[in-house]
């Protein structure tokens, strides 16, 4: 990832503003998305806004690769078999989670789902 366009660094600059914007204005404000960078999260600013600990962030990826096809087969079943789909979501979650661990942002394997929630809340508390 590293030698290639990392869409989550282009994309920072205008989520910074985003949040500097929320931050200034004390509105809060939930950011979602495949290419959110682990980096943004732990920046201790935003265009001139202070962070203080008042932004944090989750990551979640799925750590099994085979469970990444059963759910491209659940959610797209005329397809047949995404496996290289499924190969390229499990390295770049792979990826993820060592950017999280630099940057020191939690990661949380997304399953069991029906924990998923309460361990989110856990990891930001």
């Amino acid at each position: 990832m590293e030698q290639g366009l990392d869409i989550g660094r282009v994309m920072a600059p205008g989520l910074e503003a985003v949040i500097a914007n929320h931050l200034e204005s004390q509105a809060p404000i939930v950011l979602e998305g495949d290419f959110v960078h682990p980096a943004l999260a732990a920046q201790t600013n935003f265009v001139g806004q202070p962070n203080a600990g008042r932004v944090r962030a989750v990551f979640v990826y799925e750590p099994d690769e085979q469970q990444l096809v059963m759910n491209f087969a659940q959610r797209e079943p005329e397809s047949s078999p995404q496996t290289t789909r499924a190969r390229v979501s499990w390295l770049y979650g792979q990826w993820l989670e060592q950017e999280a661990q630099r940057y020191g942002v939690p990661i949380l394997p997304a399953r069991p789902w029906d924990t998923l929630f309460d361990r989110i809340i856990a990891a930001l508390v």
